[in-house]
């Protein structure tokens, strides 16, 4: 990964899988990386994320000092810092150099929609039909790829 244009100090915003593999890839290049996250846990919500993976990347996250702030949301980004509110409605503020927004996820339909008309035996897999994970993917793929 390219992190020329990454500050010394970043706050990921959201700890699902990608928010919290994007923090690992970060401070494994010795950034120094916070995970922002409005639920409990990380990893909590959304797509399940399998145990022995869960387990395994908080335990890359503590090895290389991701840390992470539970229970609070975004509320502002000003020069220098984040403003974060935690469930209780108490204001805290984190000084960061860099915010990486990692939050939800949609298809993308571009290309499909480009192609259709256009090219014969056309289908609609993946993360163009519906954001998920890569196993979800390749097992459309596959179920695709049987019936043609």
């Amino acid at each position: 990964m390219d992190n020329s244009k990454v500050g010394n100090k970043v706050a990921v915003i959201g700890g699902g899988l990608v928010g919290c593999e994007t923090a690992l890839s970060l401070a494994m290049d010795g950034i120094d990386v916070t995970v922002v996250e409005m639920l409990p846990e990380l990893m909590a919500s959304g797509l399940p994320v399998p145990h022995m993976n869960r387990i395994m990347m908080l335990d890359l996250m503590k090895l290389h000092n991701v840390k992470s702030i539970l229970n609070n949301r975004l509320m502002g980004i000003e020069d220098g810092y984040i403003e974060l509110m935690d469930t209780n409605l108490n204001p805290s503020a984190l000084d960061v150099d860099t915010v990486v927004i990692s939050v939800g996820m949609r298809a993308d339909k571009s290309l499909y929609n480009e192609l259709v008309g256009k090219v014969s035996n056309l289908y609609l897999v993946g993360d163009a039909n519906s954001a998920r994970n890569i196993m979800s993917a390749i097992w459309e793929g596959y179920e695709v790829a049987r019936f043609i």
